[in-house]
C-alpha cells in the first residue's frame, strides 16, 4: 500500500512519470451493527463492474490523508444549525490528523470559498465560527457539483476527497440529480451529509443530499434525529477503505455500475458507478 502511494506521489511531482488512467477508485465503508470494521484483507473483497468481477489492483485503508471540504448552507433557515457548528467545530477538528487538509465553502444560491484547503485546523475552526446566515434561497445541486470540481482541481494525489455538506436539505434543484451524480462520480469525491431535517420532511421525500451520499458511498447524519455529531462524522470518514481496479475496455462512453461485496455478514457502502471515458 505504501508502495502504491509512493507511485501516486511520484506522478504528481515528476512530469515524466505516467499513471494508469484506467484505474477506478472506489471508497468502501464496511460496518457491522453500524460500527466500522477495519483490518480486512484484499481477498475478502470482490468488485464487479457491470456484473463482471474485476481483479483488485490495490486496497488501502486509514493511512490515506483526507482532503475535506465543509460545504455549509448559509440560507436563512440554517440559523440553528450554524449555532451548533460554532459550538462544536473546534473540538470536532481534533479528530483530524496533522496531514489532513480542510477547506470551507459557504453557499446559498451561489457559493464562495471561505478558506482554501489547509492543514491549519485552528484557522479552519475560526473561519467556520465566523459564518453567518444570509437571506437567500438554496441551490444544493449546483453548489455540491462545484465543490466536487474544486476538490478535483485542488486535492492531492492519493488523498481521500470528501465533502461534508451541512444543510437542512431544502432548496431548489437547477441541475438534475442524475447529471450531478455522474459529475461527482468523475471526481472520485465521496459526499457525506450533516442534516438538520425534520423527520416529517425526510418521510415526505426530501432526500436530495441522501441520494448523492448513497450513490457516492457516503453517509448522512441527522442532527436532532440520530443525535450524530460533527466529531463522530469526521471519525467515521477516516475508517474506510479505498480499492483500485482497472476499468474494462469499452467502445463508447457509458454509465457503468459498480458493486462491492465483502465476505462476512457486513453492511457495505460504496460508490455505485462511473461514466467510462
Amino acid at each position: 500500500m505504501q508502495f502504491l502511494l509512493s507511485l501516486l506521489l511520484a506522478a504528481q511531482t515528476d512530469p515524466s512519470f505516467k499513471v494508469d488512467l484506467n484505474l477506478i477508485r472506489v471508497e468502501v465503508q464496511v460496518t457491522e451493527k453500524g460500527q466500522p470494521v477495519m483490518g480486512l484483507r484484499p481477498e475478502q473483497f470482490t468488485v464487479l463492474d457491470n456484473g463482471v468481477a474485476q481483479p483488485i489492483v490495490a486496497l488501502m485503508a486509514e493511512e490515506q490523508p483526507l482532503d475535506l471540504v465543509l460545504l455549509v448552507d448559509l440560507s436563512g433557515s440554517m440559523l440553528r444549525m450554524l449555532d451548533e457548528l460554532r459550538k462544536n467545530v473546534a473540538g470536532a477538528l481534533k479528530q483530524l490528523r496533522p496531514v489532513d487538509r480542510i477547506g470551507v465553502i459557504g453557499f446559498a444560491t451561489e457559493s464562495k470559498v471561505e478558506l482554501e484547503l489547509t492543514e491549519d485546523h485552528a484557522r479552519a475552526a475560526e473561519v467556520a465560527k465566523e459564518l453567518r446566515p444570509i437571506q437567500a434561497g438554496t441551490e444544493i445541486n449546483r453548489n455540491l457539483e462545484l465543490a466536487a470540481l474544486y476538490l478535483l482541481k485542488q486535492a492531492r494525489v492519493g488523498a481521500k476527497r470528501v465533502i461534508l455538506i451541512l444543510t437542512d436539505n431544502l432548496g431548489e434543484r437547477l441541475v438534475a440529480d442524475r447529471d450531478v451524480v455522474e459529475r461527482i462520480w468523475n471526481t472520485d469525491v465521496v459526499v457525506h451529509g450533516l442534516l438538520f431535517t425534520p423527520p416529517t420532511l425526510v418521510n415526505a421525500g426530501f432526500r436530495h443530499v441522501e441520494v448523492f451520499s448513497e450513490l457516492t458511498g457516503g453517509e448522512c447524519f441527522y442532527v436532532g434525529i440520530k443525535a450524530a455529531d460533527l466529531a463522530g462524522a469526521f471519525e467515521r470518514m477516516r475508517k474506510r477503505y479505498a480499492l483500485l481496479y482497472r476499468a474494462p475496455e469499452v467502445e463508447e462512453s457509458e454509465v457503468r455500475r459498480i458493486d462491492v461485496r465483502v465476505k462476512g455478514k457486513y453492511e457495505v457502502r460504496h460508490r455505485r458507478g462511473y461514466r467510462s471515458k
